[in-house]
């Protein structure tokens, strides 16, 4: 694993999130984003393209989803995306599609962030309750 990877494996763990619909109210759900693919800053208005493509397949697919927004700690960098009401597995496929290097998946409260193009496995990273701040 590069240096950037690692960086941004360690950063994607210390991630916060928050809701900007109503919240998803599945026992079982992952967070994805079309933002960034693989890890790569882009300009605003192609992160927001991608978030309207990554929110149609959605749809065509007939996914029941919520927007909200994963941030650092600080609140300094943001990127929208979306809570999806499916299996860790088509969550991963989600995320291949729109070329992003990991996503989260809930269970329980649990939250785990999982590779998905960059080969670093599973990480638990607490209840996720903990991690949504207040609207």
């Amino acid at each position: 694993m590069s240096k950037l990877q690692h960086s941004l494996w360690l950063a994607y763990q210390q991630t916060y999130f928050q809701w900007c619909q109503s919240k998803l109210h599945a026992p079982r759900f992952v967070i994805v984003t079309a933002y960034n693919p693989k890890g790569i800053v882009q300009p605003r208005y192609a992160n927001r393209l991608a978030h309207q493509r990554l929110l149609r397949y959605l749809r065509i697919h007939r996914k029941t989803f919520s927007c909200l927004s994963g941030m650092s700690a600080d609140g300094s960098y943001t990127e929208l995306s979306v809570a999806v009401a499916c299996s860790v597995r088509e969550g991963k496929y989600i995320g291949w599609q729109f070329k992003q290097n990991a996503i989260y998946w809930i269970k329980d409260d649990q939250l785990f962030l999982e590779s998905v193009l960059m080969g670093n496995g599973l990480a638990h990273l607490g209840l996720f309750s903990a991690r949504c701040l207040a609207n």
